[in-house]
């Protein structure tokens, strides 16, 4: 395998944030920057094989530890207190780090703008796009210099295999737990160790959805099961589990589950993901994969059915252009599973 770089940038007010870097492709001077935000619970190292392939197809790809996970800023108890009472600096907070960032990156490493034949793609995993929509959704946290940079680089989002939690959709009363199961409010976990363990399993099984069926309307069709025997994370080693998984930023990610912060979530999907007014030129892919748990299936389809909506209202003016691509039996951990499918899967998506 390739050898990745580690890396740690500190910007401003002493945030924290670490990266691997695939470094750039040896064989051409114009190429376009992968960044990676990964999701809930499960790390920037998740992504290592994805990032070792990125070289070989004219891409550099750069998978970064979000705030509250190893190597980044750790969130404090009152910063987790704002997230849970749904602060508008604490998403603030998010925008400008992730903001930040990539304006080092582009200024330290010299990256091309799309004019110059360069430019970045950000991918969001699971619950790290609720990190990703927030540098979409308001440009006010903003200066002039990093929006404009921004605009000058980034070209498309991926919207991965998100869960309803990082899109701020409310789930219907009859839609939760015992009848559709979620690890968060099992009675059989009187631990948060527990529900961390249940997370684990639930989250990395392959489902069987009826999908002839499965709607955002009902539960009609949905594998509802806790878990299932072809689970990814039992083929793990200790040294993986280490690796990829860290449950010290859970927390923060759950703390994000909070009413009051699920209605900022909420607002930020539909102006990122539905109006096309900041950063407009990004064209948004949503990568679906059907085999995932349950949520993460029915936030598809609401998603899906919320933009048609929206485009039924409003016509092609002033509406985002998302392309919604499902992945083929897929489950939550494609990237993984399978990297040089996926990779192939994301090099059709950002080509088209």
């Amino acid at each position: 395998m390739l050898n990745l770089i580690e890396d740690t940038y500190t910007l401003f007010d002493d945030n924290r944030i670490w990266f691997i870097d695939s470094g750039p492709p040896n064989t051409s001077q114009t190429y376009t920057t992968l960044i990676i935000l990964h999701g809930g619970g499960f790390t920037a190292g998740g992504f290592e094989g994805v990032t070792a392939l990125a070289q070989s197809n004219n891409l550099r790809a750069v998978a970064v530890n979000r705030l509250g996970y190893p190597g980044s800023t750790l969130y404090s108890q009152l910063d987790l207190e704002d997230l849970q009472n749904g602060k508008k600096e604490s998403l603030d907070r998010i925008a400008l780090v992730l903001a930040a960032f990539i304006k080092r990156f582009i200024e330290k490493e010299k990256i091309s703008k799309i004019s110059e034949g360069g430019g970045m793609i950000i991918m969001s995993w699971s619950m790290g796009s609720a990190t990703a929509l927030s540098l979409f959704s308001d440009p006010s946290p903003l200066d002039s210099e990093t929006y404009s940079l921004l605009n000058e680089h980034l070209k498309h989002f991926i919207l991965y295999d998100p869960p309803s939690q990082a899109l701020g959709y409310p789930l219907h009363p009859s839609f939760l737990s015992p009848v559709a199961y979620l690890p968060w409010t099992d009675p059989e976990a009187t631990t948060l160790e527990d529900k961390f363990d249940i997370f684990f399993h639930w989250v990395s099984s392959t489902y069987s959805h009826d999908h002839m069926q499965v709607s955002s309307t009902s539960l009609d069709g949905y594998d509802l099961r806790k878990r299932t025997d072809v689970c990814f994370v039992d083929t793990w080693s200790k040294e993986q589990v280490e690796r990829c998984y860290n449950t010290g930023g859970l927390p923060s990610d759950l703390a994000a589950f909070g009413p009051a912060m699920q209605l900022r979530l909420r607002v930020n999907t539909e102006r990122a993901l539905f109006e096309n007014k900041i950063i407009p030129n990004v064209k948004f892919t949503y990568l679906y994969a059907p085999n995932s748990a349950w949520l993460t299936v029915w936030t598809y389809h609401e998603t899906k059915r919320l933009y048609l909506e929206y485009l039924k209202r409003n016509g092609n003016e002033g509406v985002r252009k998302v392309e919604f691509i499902t992945m083929e039996g897929a489950s939550h951990f494609i990237h993984q599973v399978a990297p040089e499918e996926f990779m192939a899967i994301v090099l059709k998506a950002i080509s088209a």
